[in-house]
């Protein structure tokens, strides 16, 4: 956490992806349409060249931002950033020969094809399968800021660095997943898909793909696609799914995770959520979703299976945790 006010520069940032959950504050009312302010809500950055004998003093703005004001920006980078034509701004300070201070911003121009809408990429044949490229702001040639701007959950998996296999296949019914795999470029990770949607086209087909890392553009697979993936080592994942209701306007993400053996061939068929989420869903997940982080936890993420009654016919889940100090104990708590 770097406060405002604080000068500050990195070396060696070759190859590493940076996650900024930046706090934005605002200065005092009188002072937000004052033209000699040095701060500008498009561009809060002041640069100042290493060595410099002379750094600035500067008066951190006191007021943190509601969430309308994220909100309206959020907007406003969405309105702007598929059509731009230069690159992140950087922003110096200079003295004219009256002794009067003036801020100036310069951009370097980008190539505007490059920066296209969320150009898509379909993967394989299964339907709703693709790449998304992320909006971003070039700052070099093969460097970007990447504003991910809208609103969903918004969590990191961090898979280790040593090699592993899954055993199952995750398949969410009311999850839409959006991945963003962060690690060195170019490292390729196999994923294998089966499609188990209600009166797909692609019922059960499976697929495996190879692809290759890159954190300017998302994986979209979605709800009801059996999804694995190998060669994760030295890969962080960033997901910022969509939510979808059932017919009765619910959804429990806590319980969205079917794991379905790997080595079962005996695909099942589900029917997955199509409401669309709300705005105040997300608020509301995020308000509990900090409550429950204040406290203690003594078990794992859960893990869900499907098991079928031999004499009814009937299916049903059951969600399995184990307590988190020692993951090879027995199961401690069935929901």
């Amino acid at each position: 956490m770097i406060p405002a006010g604080i000068a500050h520069t990195f070396y060696n940032l070759e190859n590493i992806d940076t996650i900024n959950e930046f706090n934005l504050y605002l200065p005092e009312p009188d002072k937000i349409f004052d033209p000699n302010s040095l701060w500008k809500l498009e561009n809060d950055i002041i640069n100042v060249p290493i060595g410099s004998k002379k750094l600035p003093v500067v008066e951190p703005n006191p007021h943190q931002a509601s969430e309308l004001v994220y909100s309206r920006l959020a907007a406003f980078q969405e309105k702007i950033l598929p059509n731009i034509t230069a690159g992140f701004p950087e922003q110096f300070n200079f003295t004219d020969a009256n002794n009067k201070t003036h801020s100036l911003l310069m951009r370097k121009k980008v190539d505007p094809v490059s920066n296209e809408a969320k150009k898509i990429e379909k993967l394989g044949s299964i339907e709703g399968v693709f790449w998304q490229d992320h909006l971003k702001v070039a700052t070099g040639p093969d460097s970007a800021v990447l504003p991910l701007i809208r609103k969903s959950p918004f969590y990191v998996v961090e898979h280790g660095h040593q090699s592993y296999n899954h055993d199952s296949y995750g398949i969410h019914l009311g999850q839409e997943d959006r991945l963003t795999f962060l690690g060195r470029p170019g490292k390729k990770i196999h994923l294998t898909l089966v499609d188990c949607r209600e009166g797909s086209k692609t019922l059960h087909k499976k697929e495996e793909l190879v692809l290759e890392v890159s954190s300017f553009k998302e994986l979209v697979i979605p709800q009801g696609v059996a999804h694995a993936l190998r060669g994760m080592e030295g890969v962080y994942t960033l997901n910022r799914p969509f939510h979808f209701m059932d017919d009765r306007q619910n959804y429990r993400p806590g319980h969205d995770v079917i794991d379905w053996p790997i080595d079962c061939m005996n695909y099942p068929v589900y029917k997955i959520n199509t409401i669309p989420t709300i705005d105040d869903y997300y608020i509301k997940s995020a308000t509990e979703q900090k409550a429950l982080m204040m406290k203690k936890s003594d078990y794992s993420a859960p893990r869900s299976q499907t098991f079928i009654d031999p004499k009814t016919k009937t299916e049903f889940r059951i969600v399995l945790r184990r307590r988190a100090e020692n993951q090879m104990s027995e199961v401690e708590e069935i929901v």
